[in-house]
């Protein structure tokens, strides 16, 4: 007999649902909540752990119904802080589509962006467009990581969002809510697939054999720019609920990410 459980994240202080949490199973694969903070487990599926950018990590040792974690606040030092004055503005990278990058299964991969400016003042991140495409019903949702450049890989993550990708549309942006300082060492814009009932869609895996596998394929499908020299990739893989990075190389392709930042 098959069964399922269903269950619900919720924010400890207000009641309120965790849309796109991160369910950590024990079998090392994720997945993650609906937009109302529900997702449904299967027999064979156990959380080890529940995560999600701007709450604490929750460990978790006995099923439940309802999880609630805890949010974090950061204690900011009273200091001077420069704000953009939004006086001029500088795009960085191109929105081409000649390669594309999906998932089945989960995984993160991102593009390191570093810009040498002339300009004498700090320059902010306001915007990040990339191009996605998305043929479901609905609209879906990809996390938009961004990242310190550690040496070439992923260090502390500085922000994090769930991005809304428009049914229909070729590019998405995504605009900070508050413009973040743009590190002289450049960041790592990482993509991370949400994997739900909203993003998942039904597709097929033929293999050289003549073999047929129906499988779930995930929305939405990033887009990438011809490129025989590309060394500014990464990827990552969930491993014992933290994500591992290395150099990604691909010969072929680059992934599309535009950055828009302002003095």
């Amino acid at each position: 007999m098959y069964f399922t459980q269903k269950i619900k994240v919720l924010d400890a202080e207000t009641q309120k649902p965790v849309p796109y949490a991160k369910l950590i199973l024990k079998n090392q694969n994720y997945k993650n909540t609906e937009e109302n903070g529900d997702a449904v487990l299967e027999d064979s599926e156990k959380i080890s752990e529940i995560q999600s950018f701007g709450y604490e990590n929750l460990s978790v040792e006995n099923d439940q119904t309802i999880y609630y974690l805890k949010p974090v606040y950061k204690e900011i030092a009273e200091v001077q802080v420069s704000r953009p004055k939004f006086d001029k503005t500088i795009i960085i990278g191109e929105l081409k589509k000649k390669t594309s990058y999906g998932a089945i299964k989960t995984w993160m991969v991102g593009k390191i962006i570093v810009h040498k400016s002339e300009l004498p003042q700090k320059l902010f991140l306001s915007k990040v467009r990339f191009p996605s495409f998305n043929y479901n019903k609905n609209d879906v949702t990809i996390n938009v990581n961004i990242f310190e450049n550690k040496n070439g890989l992923p260090g502390e993550l500085i922000t994090s969002k769930a991005v809304i990708c428009k049914k229909g549309r070729r590019i998405t942006e995504w605009t900070l809510d508050r413009p973040i300082s743009f590190p002289l060492e450049g960041i790592i814009v990482c993509f991370e697939w949400i994997i739900n009932d909203q993003n998942q869609y039904d597709t097929e895996m033929r293999y050289s054999d003549g073999r047929v596998k129906k499988i779930k394929g995930i929305y939405p499908t990033l887009g990438g720019s011809g490129s025989s020299e590309n060394k500014d990739m990464v990827t990552g893989v969930l491993m014992d609920g933290e994500w591992k990075f290395k150099t990604y190389y691909n010969s072929r392709s680059s992934l599309s990410v535009q950055l828009e930042l302002t003095d």
